[in-house]
């Protein structure tokens, strides 16, 4: 498998059959026409072959280098400078983006991954391991919150800022299809402190390492059970049936 940011972002399905690896896709957010953001993903795979970005669901690219899609998804707003990023939209055209951290249009993104495996496999069960940043405690005995704070709080993320549309949306579509039974899906998202968010403040380290280690013990049994389902996994190898 490839290990050298500078080397191209596509590996062809022969490669993946033969290293036995996953298929891996980051998340970036559009923002060429700020008042039409989108997320576009940057595979390391093909759709049927398809390597244009004009792909069903979700627009994207296998098209560029590791470190750029590192770039792209990680580019926060403030922290860093948008990223331009060429994307084929067909065999002669190619056209600029302007893409930032995918998380501005995609904080939840279990339900892109969720359409990304029906295009690859529109005919198996999807097993999902969601794992969050962290959520605020909410406290409902506490009379000063009515209720729509209450409702508020339990779709706050670790860094204060309450999730869009979009996010809750996805939300409640991932919980959907679960009860549906069209996929299982197990989510790790530990509760933390009001006021324990700051992105840059490296006092905290200590902190979110012990609510991890917390979390993980809490969480054993579960744990054990994705760790049986992964090893099984190994003794079939679905990507021949990817529709790469």
């Amino acid at each position: 498998m490839k290990k050298n940011p500078d080397l191209d972002l596509y590996i062809s399905k022969e490669e993946y059959l033969e290293e036995k690896q996953p298929l891996v896709t980051c998340i970036a957010t559009d923002v060429t026409y700020p008042d039409n953001s989108y997320p576009v993903l940057l595979r390391s795979y093909t759709i049927n072959n398809n390597k244009i970005t004009e792909i069903p669901n979700y627009p994207g690219t296998c098209h560029g280098k590791v470190l750029r899609a590192a770039m792209c998804t990680s580019a926060a707003p403030t922290y860093f400078d948008e990223q331009i990023y060429e994307i084929p939209h067909s065999i002669s055209y190619k056209r600029t983006h302007k893409l930032v951290d995918g998380g501005l249009n995609a904080n939840y993104p279990s339900m892109i991954a969720y359409c990304e495996t029906q295009l690859l496999w529109p005919k198996r069960k999807i097993f999902m391991i969601s794992i969050g940043t962290g959520q605020e405690k909410v406290d409902f005995t506490n009379t000063d919150h009515n209720k729509f704070a209450s409702i508020a709080g339990i779709i706050t993320n670790a860094f204060g800022s309450v999730f869009s549309a979009k996010e809750v949306a996805a939300l409640c579509s991932i919980s959907t299809l679960g009860q549906l039974g069209f996929l299982d899906v197990i989510r790790f998202n530990p509760a933390i402190d009001k006021g324990k968010g700051a992105l840059d403040d490296t006092s905290l380290l200590g902190y979110w390492t012990e609510i991890g280690k917390q979390y993980a013990d809490n969480h054993e049994d579960d744990l054990k059970e994705i760790s049986e389902i992964l090893l099984n996994c190994q003794n079939f190898n679905i990507l021949n049936e990817a529709k790469m």
